[in-house]
């Protein structure tokens, strides 16, 4: 089978792969499409997921609505070189998503960080960008290279282990759930929900894990930050028994 097939395969088996948080069914309930042009000057928070240097890397941007929905927009980014191997390789068509513009490529074998570094840069001119919430490991070399493009970025470090990612988790399920996100489909997005497990520590907290040691799964856990970011920005609420009262 090739590599369209076989990825076909492994869309229609989602409710198997994907964690009880959230099943094949509620996450299509979420893929409704985005108006970008829409959400000029919009605030907005970003996860960033930075992958090892010749792999995925997600930034993904989170836009609270006054309805209680959330827009959500992916950018993925990869090394252009050999990317028709590690297609075949991973048996997924980063090759195919390439070229309909789901993921940039980026010259080279590695990924260059001055690529992501213009994308967030890109974003905080476009949009009213809060924060970027960010995995501590290898974020050195792209702020040097904000600093570079002049950007004056809020960057709030985001910890991987049980004890951020469990509220993070929690957030997302619920989103998932109760379907306040749009995300428009995006099948690199849909890959990395696919490849995703939920672990437990004794203590009950959660994180994100891989369902297969090729699993990307960079996109979620991005946006899993994201949206925990955004609730901690969020205005505290006046308690409803304190409502009506003044």
């Amino acid at each position: 089978m090739g590599v369209f097939g076989d990825w076909k395969s492994q869309l229609l088996s989602l409710a198997r792969c994907l964690p009880k948080a959230w099943r094949e069914w509620e996450w299509s309930a979420c893929d409704d499409d985005v108006v970008i042009g829409a959400l000029k000057g919009r605030e907005c928070y970003a996860g960033l997921g930075l992958g090892a240097t010749r792999d995925l890397t997600a930034l993904v941007l989170v836009f609270p609505g006054d309805d209680g929905k959330i827009d959500v927009v992916p950018q993925f980014f990869m090394p252009e070189t050999n990317i028709i191997e590690r297609s075949s390789e991973d048996r997924v068509p980063y090759d195919v998503w390439a070229e309909q513009g789901f993921i940039t490529l980026i010259p080279g074998a590695t990924i260059d960080p001055s690529f992501v570094a213009f994308a967030i840069h890109e974003a905080s001119e476009k949009y009213d960008l809060r924060t970027v919430a960010y995995d501590r490991w290898r974020i050195e070399n792209l702020k040097r290279e904000l600093e570079l493009f002049g950007a004056t970025l809020p960057l709030e470090p985001f910890g991987q282990g049980f004890k951020e990612m469990s509220p993070a988790v929690d957030f997302l399920e619920r989103s998932v759930a109760e379907k306040l996100l749009r995300y428009a489909g995006n099948p690199v997005l849909n890959m990395c929900a696919a490849n995703a497990v939920v672990t437990r520590d004794a203590a009950g907290g959660r994180k994100l894990g891989n369902s297969k040691a090729a699993g990307r799964i960079d996109g979620l856990v991005a946006l899993a930050m994201a949206l925990s970011v955004s609730k901690r920005h969020e205005p505290e609420a006046m308690p409803a028994c304190l409502m009506g009262l003044g």
